[in-house]
C-alpha cells in the first residue's frame, strides 16, 4: 500500500515511527465527546478516521477513490439503531462512526458541526432505547455518538457511500464477509490472530464470537466448498482466469502477516 500519512490525536506526548504527527488534545473529556469535537481538525484533504479499537489487516488505498464521487463513506451499525430519534424512519439506520472516510469541504464541516450540536443537546438527557422487550427510557452516562450522527446525516445533503463489512468488520458481533477483510473493528488481546482466522478463507463466510474465540463458517451449511467454487469460476471466468485466481489466493494465504 502506498505510504499514507498518519496523525494520532492524543492527550499525551507520543513518539513513534508509526505516526507522522501527533495532535495534542487540550482539556480532554475522556469520553466520546472528544471524538466529535475533533472531527473537523483533520490536517488532511481526504481522511480515513479510525477508532482506537481498529486493526488494519490489508491494503485499503482503493477506499480513497470513493471521494471522487462522494463526500463521506462509512458502514451501517450492526445494531442498526440503538435509540429512537423522532422524525427519522427505521429504514434509515445508524452508521458506525468508528471507521469514517471523508473529504474536507464546507458540507462536511457543517455536518460535523451539526453532529456536535445534536450530541451536546442529547448528552445527559433521557433517550428512548430500542430493546427486544420494547422501548426503554433512560439516561446513558456515556451516550453513544451515533444517534446524533444519524440525525445530522439524515437532515444534510452530503453524498454518503455505504462501506461493506470488509472495511469495518465488527467481529465481536455475528456477521457476513466476502473476500479479504481489510479493517477489523473491536477489542481483542490478539487482533492479528483474529485477522488470520477471518482471512484464512476468502470465500463467502459468516463469523461469530464464542467465549472469546472467533468461529468462521464458509460455504453451504458451514462446510468449505472449494470444489463448488472452482466449478463456478471455471464456468463464469474460464480456465486461465481461474488458475490465476487460485494462484493469487494461495499467495495471499501463505503470505506472512
Amino acid at each position: 500500500m502506498p505510504a499514507i500519512p498518519i496523525t494520532l490525536f492524543c492527550n499525551e506526548q507520543v513518539q513513534s515511527k508509526h505516526f507522522d504527527s501527533v495532535m495534542p488534545i487540550q482539556h480532554p473529556r475522556f469520553n466520546l465527546m472528544d471524538k466529535v469535537l475533533l472531527m473537523n481538525s483533520s490536517p488532511y484533504e481526504n481522511t480515513l478516521f479510525l477508532d482506537t479499537d481498529t486493526y488494519v489487516c490489508d491494503s485499503f488505498e482503493e477506499l480513497f477513490t470513493l471521494l471522487d464521487k462522494f463526500d463521506l463513506a462509512l458502514a451501517h451499525s450492526t445494531y442498526r439503531a440503538v435509540y429512537r430519534v423522532n422524525g427519522i424512519p427505521d429504514s434509515f439506520p445508524e452508521f458506525n462512526t468508528g471507521v469514517m472516510l471523508f473529504k474536507k469541504s464546507p458540507q462536511i464541516k457543517q455536518l460535523f458541526a451539526d453532529w456536535l450540536a445534536l450530541y451536546e443537546r442529547d448528552v445527559g438527557k433521557e433517550q428512548q432505547w430500542l430493546t427486544p422487550f420494547g422501548i426503554v427510557t433512560k439516561v446513558d452516562s456515556n451516550l453513544n455518538d451515533q444517534p446524533a450522527f444519524r440525525e445530522a446525516v439524515y437532515n444534510s445533503r452530503v453524498r454518503v457511500a455505504n462501506l461493506t463489512s470488509e472495511y469495518n468488520c465488527r467481529f465481536e458481533s455475528p456477521g457476513f464477509v466476502h473476500n479479504t477483510v481489510k479493517i477489523l473493528h473491536g477489542r481483542h488481546p490478539n487482533p492479528r490472530m483474529i485477522a488470520n482466522t477471518i482471512n484464512a478463507d476468502r470465500s463467502r463466510r459468516t463469523h461469530i464470537m464464542k467465549w472469546g474465540t472467533l468461529k468462521v463458517a464458509c460455504g453451504h451449511d458451514g462446510r468449505r466448498n472449494h470444489f463448488d467454487l472452482v466449478k463456478w469460476s471455471l464456468h463464469y471466468r474460464g480456465l486461465w482466469a481461474t488458475v490465476a485466481l487460485i494462484a493469487q489466493r494461495l499467495r495471499d494465504r501463505f503470505r506472512k502477516p
